[in-house]
């Protein structure tokens, strides 16, 4: 019998345990490239959420003639909503089916709100009117029946508000509808459980008959944005006429600091101080009582992060500010972003304005006389030590306390404002 050799058997071990790896290798680069795909998708679709929806079907409502109708099929369907949060609006979802062979281009138009949100809600302009935003375009003869997604870009993604009421309508903007023949059908529901409510137009008007039970099916996308903060303010605690200083405020906004738009700052007195984003310059917005001296070149931004900035507003106030604490007014400071969002702050005796009663020259004034007034007391003290004989009787001495009051008066208006 042939034996084997044991060099040959060596080799088939080694050819066998390459392969083994090259197998392990293989899987697990499958799954690394799977992971990363995953991570992908994520990433990519990480910025658009659901906004709101309604997803139940009971019957299809149709779109029988060209937006803007005039005549009695319906030519848009839609649904009226409130927006829970602030979003940046992305895409819609509708569901459609044909009936036929409808054609022209379908779009989905976004309008202001008007009536009650859930019973009679409807668009707050006449039809064929001007809309806040308009998607772009599907196919009515090539849409696959279902789900079909509407897109909004450029200056259609309009920012939809926290606690404001809109309305979606879809319709056939071009192209040819034949009532019962060739029609696009929308998704809805004649007794549904959303908030909001369904509308239509018919005969020249938006119509919500049945608007408080029916509902259109539909999916809202957006993404998440944030109104942007004001606040950590900051001055020095003691504040004299003429010094210059820095009022600070802190500016926040989660979209990053290119959102932002302008700023402004409000502080007893009626100042407002602005800021803004485009040019980085300072301004005095107002000074009803001319107190408030702003060294333009002096104001700086400061970048703390990729979201926030803290702005210096370089000002002195002059002897016609009255003396007393300074507060920032919550009415005019103001953060606003390039989505039409604001916030606002406000804090009470942020600083303390010393100010003056007098001038500078009336107080340089006051501090001569007073040492010249103590002189002339001390003279007629002496005097009074001296020759008591003679001096020593009331009217010299009422002469000295009226130079002690004089001397008194003029040392409070030398030491005022220190």
């Amino acid at each position: 019998m042939k034996r084997k050799s044991p060099i040959r058997h060596k080799v088939r071990s080694l050819v066998r345990q390459r392969r083994s790896i090259n197998y392990l290798t293989l899987v697990v680069l499958f799954l690394l490239l799977t992971v990363i795909v995953s991570f992908s998708n994520k990433v990519y679709a990480g910025g658009e959420v659901l906004i709101d929806s309604f997803t139940t079907f009971s019957t299809y409502y149709d779109l029988g003639e060209i937006y803007p109708g005039v005549m009695d099929p319906r030519s848009m369907q839609g649904q009226a909503l409130t927006i829970s949060d602030n979003y940046k609006l992305t895409s819609i979802r509708f569901s459609l089916a044909r009936r036929g062979s409808p054609t022209g281009t379908l779009k989905v138009f976004v309008f202001g709100s008007t009536g009650t949100v859930g019973t009679n809600a409807r668009p707050n302009v006449p039809v064929g009117g001007p809309y806040l935003a308009i998607s772009g375009g599907i196919d009515v003869g090539t849409f696959t029946p279902g789900w079909i997604v509407f897109t909004f870009s450029g200056i259609n993604q309009i920012t939809l508000l926290k606690s404001v009421s809109y309305c979606f309508g879809i319709a056939v903007v071009e192209g040819s509808l034949i009532p019962g023949v060739n029609e696009v059908r929308v998704g809805c529901h004649s007794s549904g459980n959303h908030a909001g409510n369904h509308f239509y137009e018919r005969l020249g008007s938006f119509i919500t008959t049945g608007g408080a039970t029916n509902d259109t099916m539909f999916m809202l996308y957006g993404e998440k944005i944030f109104s942007p903060t004001i606040g950590q303010f900051n001055a020095p605690s003691i504040i004299a006429v003429d010094e210059y200083f820095n009022l600070e405020a802190v500016i926040n906004d989660v979209d990053g600091i290119a959102n932002f738009k302008n700023t402004t700052i409000e502080i007893s007195q009626n100042i407002i101080l602005k800021w803004l984003n485009s040019t980085n310059i300072f301004s005095e917005f107002q000074d009803l009582n001319n107190v408030c001296v702003l060294d333009v070149s002096g104001s700086i931004r400061e970048t703390i992060n990729s979201t926030a900035y803290r702005l210096k507003w370089r000002i002195k106030l002059s002897i016609d500010m009255p003396k007393g604490y300074v507060s920032v007014i919550a009415a005019n400071t103001k953060v606003y972003d390039a989505n039409g969002l604001s916030g606002s702050g406000s804090e009470a005796d942020l600083f303390y304005f010393k100010g003056l009663p007098i001038t500078k020259s009336i107080q340089t004034t006051a501090q001569i006389l007073a040492v010249l007034l103590s002189f002339i007391t001390l003279c007629f003290g002496i005097l009074i030590i001296v020759h008591p004989k003679e001096y020593f009787n009331k009217e010299f001495l009422s002469i000295i306390i009226i130079l002690i009051i004089l001397c008194l008066f003029a040392t409070i208006f030398a030491m005022w404002g220190y």
